[in-house]
């Protein structure tokens, strides 16, 4: 009898010893100070981010008689794991200043381990504003610069100072306006420094996102590469400005343009490519819009599959030839109208031809007995800024400056 108490006395304790041991490695191998919950409060004064700005961290203590270390994480809500902001050794540190670069809201996380690597965390998460827009050169020194920016997003803005601008630009991937504050008159983009291999020297690369007001000039990539001045491919758009003095040795000395690409109420004047391809614009299976554009001393070339494609209320004047299709094809499809064609009275529906009548040799808006004036398509749409229907060229319709 004896001997069968004991063993059921010898059976309790083993049971309860591992009931301890389970007890105390969960969370934390050694006790921590009683009634405190380990909390975690993060504050910030942000109210716009340019470069860098500070988060403060700070948590409640804990007493751990094996204490080994704290660690700080945190993720945005889209990431799938913890990035480790920092390591602390000093069980009396209880505060840490993080320091952020992007405008993503964050949640962050404070673990406190013991020597066994058990851990217990406290989390909380904090809204960041936002910063939709940077200046260029005053925030950022660089256009490209601010266009990479981890703050820019798709509906955000550059706004570029007057100046002139020696940078091969790239707007891919993300939908944002890059804008001169003051137009193309003082605002100027020049290729790359020649110290840069010559095969970035084409101007800008426009896949998505709107580039407006700006002089673009003197781009010249080697090699054959098409689009001196811009390759427009994507749902990338140009808007309001003068593209000039490019050349090519292969396509489109002014402009190469592609897949959606838009040419709004441009000037395209005066640039260079091989006879048949393209001084202003060549179009190789395009179904975008090219609509209230001045092309002058230029002409315009489509070659592919262009069927959608929009010509609507250009000016195309000062050329040996206006309007031309590398194929009988790519003219399929085509909407050529409401256009001064200087040559091509033959194409598309409601054009016209004769002399549009510019104010000066490089002032291209219209004179009081212009034909072009109130001559664009009659659509609500295309209505100049005053209400009225539409002036063929870049300084009609809608977005005519």
């Amino acid at each position: 009898m004896k001997l069968k108490n004991m063993n059921i006395i010898y059976s309790k304790v083993v049971l309860l010893a591992f009931v301890c041991l389970v007890a105390c490695r969960a969370p934390l191998e050694t006790n921590t100070t009683e009634d405190i919950v380990f909390s975690l409060s993060v504050a910030h004064n942000i109210s716009r981010i340019v470069t860098e700005e500070p988060i403060s961290l700070n948590w409640t203590e804990i007493t751990l008689e094996n204490f080994a270390h704290y660690k700080i994480e945190r993720k945005t809500h889209l990431d799938t794991s913890w990035t480790t902001v920092a390591t602390i050794n000093n069980a009396f540190q209880l505060s840490y200043q993080d320091m952020i670069g992007d405008d993503e809201d964050l949640l962050y996380r404070v673990g406190i381990f013991d020597i066994e690597d058990n851990v217990r965390w406290a989390e909380q998460e904090i809204t960041i504003p936002r910063t939709t827009s940077l200046s260029v050169p005053d925030e950022i020194d660089k256009i490209q610069s601010a266009i990479s920016n981890s703050l820019i997003d798709d509906g955000d803005s550059i706004l570029v100072k007057p100046g002139q601008y020696p940078e091969t630009l790239t707007i891919a991937g993300k939908d944002i306006l890059v804008k001169s504050l003051q137009g193309f008159e003082v605002t100027t983009l020049l290729p790359t420094p020649a110290s840069i291999p010559d095969s970035a020297m084409r101007v800008v690369n426009v896949s998505s996102g709107i580039l407006e007001g700006f002089r673009i000039r003197q781009g010249y990539p080697s090699y054959s590469k098409s689009g001196g001045g811009a390759y427009v491919g994507g749902n990338g758009v140009i808007k309001n400005c003068f593209i000039t003095e490019n050349q090519t040795d292969g396509f489109g000395g002014g402009i190469f343009l592609t897949a959606q690409g838009k040419l709004l109420n441009n000037i395209i004047h005066i640039n260079e490519s091989p006879m048949g391809q393209g001084s202003g614009i060549y179009i190789n299976n395009a179904h975008g819009e090219i609509v209230n554009n001045t092309i002058t001393g230029n002409d315009v070339v489509l070659l592919g599959d262009c069927e959608g494609l929009v010509f609507r209320n250009n000016i195309v004047y000062g050329y040996g030839t206006d309007i031309s299709f590398s194929t009988e094809a790519s003219q399929s499809g085509v909407e050529i109208e409401y256009s001064l064609l200087e040559h091509s009275s033959n194409i598309g529906q409601n054009n016209i031809t004769g002399d549009p009548e510019f104010v000066g040799l490089e002032d291209f808006h219209l004179l009081l007995n212009s034909p072009c004036i109130d001559a664009g398509h009659p659509g609500e749409q295309y209505l100049d800024a005053d209400g009225t229907r539409n002036d063929m060229g870049a300084y009609g319709g809608p977005y005519g400056q």
